[in-house]
């Protein structure tokens, strides 16, 4: 930049015309030029003959670099002798073409390799011609990420809160806990004056004179959000209605303004703006009965959308039924995948599915309320028999095909179901336990029904106690390792061992990790103690390197440890650093969680691959594979699920799933491994089917280090035999 400033300077120095205000604004037209683009990319500057004059920051930081190397040197050198070809032809197409883009390259300089898309535009100032060359890291889509948890958590508040003001408030803290914007209000529309007066907000009035945004209003009126830059230290502004009717497509009564800044200049792609939209409509639809409950006592008792009632006269009717003693069902109705129609379609055409899945359901002899955002609960009253014919009845909605807007659609619902009293006799009780079923319902793939059952683990009474001792036991180092074998029974030796976190709390002594993990993953301290994972499997790898004891490791990742961050590349540091084979470590990723985020984890998963550490499929048989899939990411085994095992003796069924398991992975030149095995003729029979490898308490429970390493000595394979 100041070597641009200081060739216009002399330049205009020469002609004679020196002035300073266009020195400003010459300076100013191109910092605009870069601060179009976001704080995620690398910008690189060069001359007309490609030098390089200058490189920012987060270039630097990308391959770690000393950017003096490089300044005046050709743009080529900086790159291995692969790409610098590429690099060349493309500079040269960009003098005809002075804009030009290449998406989705791998990138190598040095030892860092990179996932990016390139773009070069041609700048001219004074007649001197520059080459502005950007780099957009492709590996994370962070807007997307933060939009995803805005709309979570407004989800989670329009349903819970039923306060106006309340509901602002809250909405306003996301917004700024988003970490996607740095500020945001709301105001109400004084239409006589014209003013915006402030209701809630998440900075200092004195930061903000809000009397300078009352012209915004008359714009208003005639657009659903505007998107500008603030001259006030903000550079992106969005400012979106909140209508008097939640149909405010269709409405000119703005009540209230919400804005959002950002410091940072946001760029939104279409499909962004759509879900921004569809975060607001939602709020929209939320506070329509808030607004107008003076107006209309319907809007109270029904949803306005669905014409079904809200989740609260559905409570208030459960805890009468209960009072009263009379037998019930409570059905809770998700619909699957509801989002993707919403960001293809638009959310007009969600709507439109929830109308019409609501029209559906008034043929039912049930009460019907609108549960959540895609959501529906039922009552059903009557002994069993009705109930199942009134099921029967529902889950025929997943025969049919909607037809939404021209478009053709297959939306199936995910079900659960609780009865009264049989599942539980209080209230509190069956709504947890029934939501608990329709989580199971939605994890095994959706399109189907779930009934309470004993083996729903909730979580317990003292779940706020426990998340706060599992806080302490970071700083306490209460979390230990034990390590279960897993036998190689073609070469009769131990091959592995698989990583198991278990809490040695100093009040409750070793903890059941069926009690704290759940616990970890819904607070979000999973990823702290992951990390404590991560670092004490390396170690213990290391430390038998240096015992000559030359055996795999394998550690589980939650899907919120793959999703919150590129957590292949901390895994892969911190291999690095401390020097082990990395072939020895293994990944264990379920097959639900691998499934349902492919398009966002394969980048990981190739990082894992090029750095050989392997990957298995955990928990093979319980998801929603393709085969197709399988063939093409990158993954070593996979892992059968104990529960086809532990019956494999006496199920034909079960038999039937581990044998074309098996079949599957020998296809793609996988292996297998089969865990829960506990019996010698459990392990005789997956012997004799072919599979590569055991895991199970047969040969070993779960160890500690020391122990493992005393089993190790003393393994003999025959005594198995």
């Amino acid at each position: 930049m100041k070597e641009i400033v200081k060739s216009v300077e002399k330049k205009l120095k020469e002609l004679n015309k020196y002035d300073s205000e266009v020195m400003k604004i010459i300076e100013d037209s191109f910092e605009s030029c870069v601060s179009f683009y976001s704080q995620r990319d690398g910008i690189i500057l060069l001359n007309s003959e490609n030098e390089i004059i200058s490189i920012d920051d987060r270039f630097k930081d990308w391959f770690k670099i000393d950017i003096e190397k490089f300044i005046n040197k050709k743009f080529c050198t900086l790159f291995d002798e692969s790409i610098s070809v590429f690099v060349e032809e493309f500079l040269k197409e960009v003098e005809d073409k002075r804009f030009l883009e290449k998406n989705s390259m791998f990138i190598k300089i040095g030892r860092v390799k990179k996932h990016l898309d390139l773009k070069i535009e041609i700048l001219e100032i004074n007649k001197k011609v520059y080459k502005l060359v950007i780099f957009k890291d492709k590996e994370f889509d962070y807007i997307n990420y933060q939009l995803s948890f805005i709309e979570k958590k407004v989800d989670n508040i329009i349903v819970r809160i039923k306060d106006f003001k309340i509901l602002m408030q809250e909405l306003v803290n996301i917004f700024v806990e988003s970490n996607l914007f740095d500020a945001a209000w709301v105001g109400k529309i004084d239409r006589e004056f014209k003013k915006v007066i402030p209701i809630v907000t998440t900075m200092e009035y004195k930061e903000f004179d809000f009397d300078e945004i009352s012209h915004v209003v008359e714009v208003l009126f005639k657009k659903n959000e505007i998107i500008f830059e603030n001259e006030k230290g903000y550079k992106t502004e969005i400012i979106f209605p909140l209508f008097k009717r939640w149909d405010y497509k269709n409405s000119d009564e703005i009540v209230y303004v919400v804005l959002v800044f950002s410091k940072e200049k946001i760029i939104f792609k279409d499909s962004e703006t759509y879900r921004l939209r569809e975060i607001i409509y939602k709020i929209n639809v939320a506070i329509s009965d808030l607004m107008l409950k003076q107006e209309a006592q319907n809007l109270i008792l029904k949803d306005p959308l669905t014409n079904t009632y809200l989740r609260k006269v559905l409570i208030e009717k459960m805890k009468e039924y209960i009072d009263d003693k009379i037998p019930f069902a409570f059905v809770l109705i998700d619909i699957d995948k509801l989002s993707r129609v919403n960001d293809v379609l638009g959310f007009w055409a969600g709507d439109e599915v929830l109308k019409k899945l609501a029209n559906y359901l008034n043929d039912l002899n049930a009460f019907i309320s609108r549960y959540g955002s895609d959501e529906f609960g039922l009552i059903i009253k009557g002994d069993k028999e009705k109930v199942y014919k009134e099921l029967d009845k529902l889950i025929k909605f997943n025969d049919n095909l909607l037809k939404i807007n021209g478009s053709t659609l297959f939306m199936p619902i995910s079900i659960s179901v609780g009865f009264f009293p049989e599942d539980a006799s209080k209230l509190e009780e069956l709504i947890l336990k029934t939501e608990k079923a329709l989580k199971e319902a939605k994890k095994k793939g959706g399109n189907k029904i779930e009934y309470v059952s004993e083996n729903l683990n909730l979580l317990p009474k003292d779940y706020l106690e426990i998340q706060k001792e599992l806080k302490e036991a970071i700083i306490n180092d209460e979390y230990v390792m034990y390590y279960q074998p897993i036998i190689d029974i073609k070469n009769k030796k131990v091959w592995g061992v698989e990583a198991l976190l278990r809490w040695k709390s100093k009040k409750r002594g070793l903890v059941s990790p069926a009690k704290f993990i759940p616990i970890l993953e819904e607070s979000g301290l999973i990823n702290e103690v992951g990390d404590i994972v991560i670092d004490k499997v390396i170690d213990s790898l290391k430390e038998f390197e240096e015992y000559n004891l030359h055996i795999a490791f394998s550690l589980n990742l939650s899907v919120t440890q793959l999703l919150s961050k590129n957590i292949a590349r901390e895994i892969i540091k911190k291999c690095d650093k401390k020097k082990i084979n990395k072939e020895k470590l293994v990944v264990e990723i379920t097959e639900s969680v691998l499934m349902e985020n492919l398009e966002i984890l394969n980048v990981q998963l190739e990082e894992f691959k090029k750095n050989n550490i392997k990957v298995e499929i955990d928990d093979f048989g319980t998801g929603y594979s393709s085969l197709a899939y399988l063939k093409r990411i990158p993954v070593y085994a996979l892992k059968i699920d104990r529960e086809f095992v532990k019956d494999i003796l006496v199920d034909e069924e079960d038999l039937s799933i581990v044998d074309a398991i098996i079949s599957i992975a020998k296809s793609l030149k996988k292996e297998t491994i089969a865990e829960g095995v506990e019996e010698k003729e459990q392990f005789l029979k997956l012997n004799d089917m072919g599979v590569d490898k055991i895991q199970g308490y047969y040969f070993a429970k779960p160890m500690t280090k020391e122990e493992l390493i005393k089993y190790l000595e003393e393994f003999d394979f025959n005594k198995f035999l």
